[in-house]
């Protein structure tokens, strides 16, 4: 045999690997039978391939069924800690991570500060500790708040001494396995994909104000990464030229109680209108500020003194974003799991 026919030998050999994984990830217990009719493989195929994964550990055999009539049928399993999987992210000088089996059941959750002008030692130390708790992880999904760019964070104003780094290739040179950096609300619209396909989410986070753009499910990053970041749309305070970031300081430290919540609402019906001007979204998810499912109205009713009611995309508001944040990495991870 060739060495091109060896190469194309391995490729189908991956392949058919990657769809047998793939059918496993999705049962809890399943037989080569089953294997065979789900992925349109042969028997004695699903049964070499199996005999693989029983061998490297990825796949476990369970005890027999209960019989249906004759010899009860071998069932097998992904062994759950076979891959793991580390999603963290960083939100006000904070670290947030989760560590998941290969069914994304949850091994591990902890949260870490980090210092203002440590964060990145910092951020090593804990994902190297990670690391070796786990020595089966085999990918890591990082969120940022912030621009990434080819694995470079290019504005992080909050962490200066993250501002420049080659996050990327340094995680996987200390930690051996592939790293995904995201900006924060990229990865919420990533997670929101399936239920809204055309969105625009903003969040008021605790690093200023940011935006996740979907548009027909694509994720939008813009030339350099930077589509999204609100913080510079410009605004007035008192007759002041402000940022968008800067307003929603005033508004917190000036404006207390129920005039504080009308600024806030005329700021965001601001941005909603700049962004409806430019993509007109069905639909604009928000999340952070304290923001609750009754400001909607009030919200829906600043938007429509500026623009028609039918431009107006239908509201939504997120509040569990912790548990969003983690299912869009979770999802990443998933989806760099499926590809091997």
């Amino acid at each position: 045999m060739g060495t091109q026919d060896c190469s194309h030998f391995d490729q189908v050999r991956m392949q058919n690997r990657r769809i047998i994984r793939n059918l496993m990830r999705q049962a809890a217990q399943i037989t080569k039978a089953e294997l065979a009719e789900e992925s349109g493989l042969s028997f004695p195929t699903v049964s070499a391939l199996i005999g693989d994964l029983l061998a490297s550990g990825e796949v476990i055999r369970l005890p027999e069924s209960a019989t249906r009539g004759g010899r009860p049928a071998e069932l097998f399993a992904l062994s759950p800690v076979f891959q793991t999987a580390a999603c963290a992210y960083i939100e006000d000088h904070n670290l947030y991570i989760r560590v998941y089996d290969v069914f994304g059941q949850v091994l591990h959750d902890a949260r870490s500060h980090l210092t203002s002008g440590h964060s990145s030692p910092q951020l090593l130390e804990n994902l190297l500790r990670i690391r070796e708790q786990f020595p089966s992880l085999s990918v890591l999904c990082l969120g940022i708040p912030g621009v990434i760019e080819n694995g470079r964070l290019n504005y992080l104003p909050d962490y200066p001494d993250l501002q420049d780094l080659p996050l990327q290739q340094m995680l996987e040179t200390a930690l051996s396995v592939p790293v995904h950096l995201e900006n924060d609300v990229n990865v919420f619209v990533s997670a929101e994909r399936d239920q809204w396909p055309d969105l625009v989410h903003i969040f008021l986070g605790a690093n200023g104000p940011g935006a996740g753009i979907l548009v027909h499910g694509q994720l939008i990053r813009g030339v350099c990464g930077y589509a999204g970041e609100l913080e510079f749309l410009p605004f007035e305070h008192l007759g002041v030229p402000v940022t968008f970031c800067e307003k929603l300081r005033r508004i917190k430290a000036d404006m207390p109680g129920s005039d504080g919540r009308t600024a806030l609402l005329q700021c965001l019906a601001r941005a909603i209108v700049s962004i409806i001007c430019i993509i007109n979204p069905p639909d604009v998810a928000l999340s952070g500020f304290g923001l609750a499912g009754s400001d909607i109205a009030d919200l829906q009713e600043e938007l429509e003194r500026i623009i028609p009611a039918a431009r107006c995309p239908a509201l939504h508001i997120v509040d569990q974003v912790d548990d969003l944040y983690q299912s869009g990495l979770l999802k990443i991870a998933m989806d760099d799991w499926k590809e091997r």
